[in-house]
């Protein structure tokens, strides 16, 4: 006799010999399955699959409520001069601007600068909001340094009726 034949020969009188008993047992194991996989929930959620003790990940959990999510990359260009608005500096973010507009694979619809397209200055008035247009483009071309005049009425235009740049965040 097999191993196959002898389990055969001890599991079916346990099974047939007590059919009401087999029956009950099989359909209540039936509904506790069918109540437990109730119970499952999907949740792949992107926090699961990172590594959260990792230096990078630390760092996206403490920053991503100021830029979203993961798949961003931040770059900010700062000044020691009281503003943004000299040649110097405006030079320097476009060249910034343009060197990432060109790395390949960006999404150049999401490339947000004082010289992308599609940035505005906005004035929260007494009647809600007054758009003055796209941010200047004082940089076409490059500047030079005697384009500090053109930066400073640019100053003067954006900043002298209370407007802020949305792409922008003041500390």
């Amino acid at each position: 006799m097999t191993l196959s034949e002898r389990i055969l020969a001890w599991v079916e009188p346990l099974v047939f010999g007590r059919r009401l008993l087999s029956f009950l047992l099989l359909a209540g194991l039936t509904v506790w399955l069918g109540w437990q996989a109730a119970q499952i929930e999907v949740d792949a959620g992107f926090r699961k699959q990172l590594p959260l003790q990792h230096p990078y990940i630390a760092t996206y959990l403490e920053h991503q409520d100021a830029f979203g999510g993961a798949n961003l990359v931040a770059v900010a260009l700062r000044t020691d001069a009281a503003d943004i608005y000299n040649a110097d500096f405006l030079n320097a973010l476009d060249d910034v601007t343009s060197a990432v507009f060109f790395v390949p694979g960006v999404d150049k619809a999401s490339v947000r600068s004082l010289f992308t397209p599609g940035v505005r200055y906005l004035e929260i008035t007494d009647d809600g909001f007054a758009s003055a247009g796209d941010a200047p483009a004082v940089a076409t071309g490059g500047l030079s340094a005697e384009a500090d005049d053109v930066a400073n009425e640019e100053e003067e235009e954006a900043f002298d009726v209370g407007m802020r740049q949305n792409a922008m965040e003041f500390d």
